[in-house]
Parts: structure tokens; C-alpha cells; sequence
């Protein structure tokens, strides 16, 4: 098993019904691919609708290219969290960027972290203020 990042498009009406992929509890797309995985939905309180069109998950499973491979999900550098930012190959740090911007996520702290864990961090923090990606994990 391994773990990764990624970001993905929140799916779901909000609904108690079975879901289909448009139907059913607000949930990351990757959430009906059969993998273990953690995120966070914050909602607004009053409607209990999601604060974004997104969400920052942590997938833990043997076949990654499925989560890959489906729509609405952008995988994130596979780096070390304590590996330096300057490290992660420019291409691969082009594509994240460019998924962050697309999601209408300011980059700017990307280019000011130090290691990975700081972008991350920035990631979690877009969604919570408290985001801590020390508690961020998943079995």
C-alpha cells in the first residue's frame, strides 16, 4: 500500500439516497473508486453545502492509476512531506501548479515554501484554518 495526495472535485446533491455520481452525501470524487482515504468537506453551516468545488484527500491503496486516471481528480506530487520544494521535479511542480490555479487556488505560497509539507499545509489551509497535516493520514 502506498499514500498519496490529491485533489479532487466534490461530488453529491447533499441527499440521503443511494448514491450515483451525481446524487447522494457531498463527497470527494474518489470516494466511490474503492480505496482507503481521508479529507475534510467543510460546509457552510447554514445550508450545509460545501465551501468549495474541491477537497485535498489522502489516498492509501496498492492501484493508484485507477485514482489517477478518474475525472475530477488531479494527483499531487508523489514527494516526501519533508523533502525540499526545490527538489521535486520542474515539470511535476508545473503540473501541480497549474492544478491549483485551475481550481482557482492561489499558488503563491507554493513558490514561498521550503519543503513539501509546507505546500501541503497551504493546500490543507485553503479549506481550514486549522489544517494540520501531521493529523491528515489514513490507514
Amino acid at each position: 500500500m502506498a499514500k498519496k495526495y490529491y485533489i479532487c472535485d466534490i461530488i453529491g446533491d447533499g441527499q440521503d439516497v443511494p448514491p450515483t455520481p451525481t446524487t447522494g452525501p457531498f463527497r470527494p470524487v474518489i470516494a466511490d473508486l474503492g480505496v482507503s482515504w481521508v479529507g475534510s468537506i467543510p460546509s457552510d453551516p447554514v445550508t450545509g453545502h460545501p465551501l468549495h468545488t474541491w477537497t485535498l484527500v489522502l489516498v492509501n491503496t496498492d492501484n493508484h492509476a485507477k485514482v489517477i486516471d478518474a475525472k475530477g481528480v488531479d494527483a499531487l506530487p508523489d514527494f516526501p512531506l519533508d523533502g525540499k520544494v526545490n527538489a521535486i521535479n520542474n515539470v511535476t511542480k508545473s503540473r501541480m501548479n497549474e492544478a491549483l490555479v485551475r481550481r482557482g487556488i492561489n499558488t503563491d505560497f507554493v513558490s514561498g515554501s521550503d519543503g513539501y509539507r509546507d505546500v501541503i499545509r497551504g493546500i490543507g489551509q485553503k479549506l481550514e484554518a486549522a489544517f494540520d497535516e501531521n493529523n491528515f493520514d489514513v490507514a
